[in-house]
């Protein structure tokens, strides 16, 4: 605050310390105010260092280092904003080459989906030609049925409802057929009122809510068998009730083997006739059971 040679000789008492502040001292935070202040001695004739060594080697090494501080704050002014332009060049240059490598990356990713559109687009292709190919092969058997229709006219209403039948039926048979694995799978150990809780009330329903195409009011014991099927049955022995058809239905289209808790002795009989010449009855009770 006030330059007179007893505050200079107070701030340098302290020699290591005052060589320390020197050797830390930023040139480039040097305000433009004590650039003034500074201005006149270092444009002062005599303040140089060859005058300052006729009086003092410290005095010439401290005017020494005032002048070099001076002189680098200049430059570093006017160096300063270039070196500012060079850093904000090289960080245009990387955020360019960050956006080059993204677009690479994104013309890279576009050809890869290119090629894969490419390669679907020919099996595309190819997949038309082979519906157009079986298309052109069902139009002409379409055609040979046609006349073989119009030849057999009498037979052409009957097969019409055949037809007509078979489709609606494709149309349902997941869920007709659902419903008659499960009744095989499951419903066995359950007596009639239960069966039809499960298969009635709760598959049904099920199958319904889940929008699973099923023939309306279907019963899966005309799925697993007919009347003729059914008369074969009561025939060899079997009783004629429903209960007794379904146990029959069941044991005729399981691919495991049943057991069958049969207390009134019906089951074994229609059994015994049914596989009559192919069945070896065995008790645990008897000898060798085991290796018969």
């Amino acid at each position: 605050k006030k330059q007179t040679w007893n505050r200079a000789k107070s701030m340098m008492q302290n020699v290591d310390a005052f060589k320390t502040k020197l050797s830390e001292f930023k040139g480039e935070s040097i305000t433009e105010e004590e650039v003034g202040m500074l201005k006149k001695y270092v444009e002062d004739e005599i303040f140089t260092p060859e005058k300052m060594q006729s009086k003092s080697a410290a005095a010439a090494n401290l005017c020494t280092w005032v002048v070099n501080i001076y002189n680098f704050n200049r430059i570093y002014v006017k160096v300063k904003p270039l070196m500012d332009s060079l850093e904000a060049a090289r960080e245009s240059k990387a955020a360019a080459l960050a956006s080059l490598e993204a677009a690479e990356a994104k013309v890279a990713e576009v050809q890869e989906k290119l090629k894969l559109l490419g390669e679907r687009y020919e099996e595309a292709v190819k997949e038309k030609q082979e519906v157009e190919d079986q298309a052109a092969a069902l139009m002409t058997r379409a055609d040979l049925a046609q006349r073989l229709v119009g030849g057999l006219a009498s037979e052409n209403v009957r097969w019409g409802e055949e037809i007509e039948k078979l489709r609606n039926n494709a149309l349902t048979l997941t869920g007709d057929c659902m419903l008659a694995a499960g009744f095989v799978s499951y419903v066995g150990a359950f007596d009639q009122e239960l069966r039809e809780e499960l298969w009635k009330n709760q598959w049904t329903v099920d199958l319904v809510n889940r929008s699973i195409p099923m023939t309306e009011g279907t019963d899966p014991l005309s799925m697993l068998t007919d009347e003729g099927n059914n008369a074969k049955m009561i025939t060899e022995g079997l009783p004629s009730d429903r209960i007794s058809l379904e146990n029959g239905a069941i044991v005729t289209n399981c691919k495991r083997w049943p057991l069958i808790i049969d207390p009134q002795v019906q089951g074994i009989k229609w059994l015994k006739k049914k596989e009559d010449g192919n069945l070896d009855i065995i008790q645990l009770s008897q000898k060798n059971w085991l290796k018969t």
